[in-house]
């Protein structure tokens, strides 16, 4: 259903789960639900989904995108799936309209519908894929394919010896044996700044995300910036610009996610190592910006409202 474009591969669990897929006429609820795509017939809310060509041809259609992710942007495909999870109360009365999204970026005919890899926070910047490639986006998202991710974080004042030893021996842990010795997956980045910098390189999982580990060190996060996933870096992309991976990069991040290579995307579906055709985008009004009042009750949104708190 990923690969037919019906949604991303999370949001097609959820439809299963909500009885509104059918195959071959009978509602299948649970998962996984195994088929053969040439033989039997899917439905979604009575609509038939079909790939409608070969696997090869499947796979040289499909299409990724490194996008830099600027300040005041949901990495998500529409503002309905805000951060909380909740559309913003009284918005749409107040006639402000729903927010930018990563989507509303990648500017460009002839791209087929595509969806977010690699959430990040309201005010959190930096590298978020797009892909229609629904077995890749679900490697990338899953804690159990172990693809890291890097990170640079301003946290306020100065962090104590012993909270970053503690943090330092959690990112190793998730790396494991993997974890290169030649580049410390914790590291403080020297600064004249009364406010601290780290480098961090970790996998993330339910238990490990890096909005909780440094919250739960007790350390107020000013600024985060997500500068790669897996071998796919944010360099070279403007804030607000976007880029079509190259064939080798596609290569190499279908092996970090333990997927063959052996068939990569065509030039057609990678565009080459070229910049993408969108525009810079704006800042947005501060009415855009604004984000939904009331308490925070998760650590990534508690410590949104704590940055945007430091921000005044």
């Amino acid at each position: 259903m990923a690969d037919a474009g019906v949604a991303s591969r999370r949001d097609c669990e959820a439809l299963i789960e909500a009885g509104r897929v059918q195959v071959n006429g009978r509602p299948v609820r649970t998962l996984p639900v195994f088929i053969n795509p040439r033989a039997d017939r899917v439905r979604v809310d009575g609509r038939e989904v079909s790939l409608e060509s070969s696997p090869r041809a499947v796979r040289e259609s499909r299409v990724y995108i490194a996008v830099h992710k600027p300040d005041n942007t949901l990495s998500t495909t529409s503002d309905v799936e805000s951060d909380s999870g909740e559309r913003r109360a009284g918005d749409e009365a107040a006639g402000r309209g729903a927010r930018r999204t990563v989507l509303d970026l990648v500017k460009a005919k002839g791209l087929p519908r595509l969806f977010p890899v690699g959430r990040l926070g309201f005010h959190d910047t930096g590298l978020v894929l797009l892909t229609n490639d629904g077995e890749l986006a679900n490697r990338l998202t899953h804690a159990r394919y172990g693809v890291p991710r890097t990170y640079r974080v301003v946290v306020r004042g100065r962090v104590p010896a012993d909270v970053l030893g503690r943090i330092a021996r959690k990112v190793a842990a998730s790396l494991g044996t993997d974890a290169d010795p030649a580049a410390p997956a914790l590291r403080p980045v020297p600064s004249e700044s009364p406010d601290t910098t780290l480098h961090v390189t970790l996998r993330e999982s339910p238990k490990l995300r890096i909005d909780s580990l440094l919250f739960d060190a007790g350390l107020k996060v000013k600024r985060l910036v997500r500068l790669a996933i897996g071998p796919v870096s944010l360099r070279g992309i403007v804030s607000g610009n976007w880029r079509k991976l190259s064939r080798h990069e596609v290569e190499v991040l279908l092996v970090s996610a333990g997927m063959s290579a052996s068939a990569p995307a065509r030039p057609t579906a990678t565009g080459g190592a070229g910049r993408g055709s969108g525009h810079r985008a704006g800042r947005g009004s501060p009415q855009a910006a604004r984000r939904r009042g009331g308490p925070a009750n998760t650590p990534s949104q508690r410590m949104q409202r704590g940055r945007k708190t430091d921000q005044r």
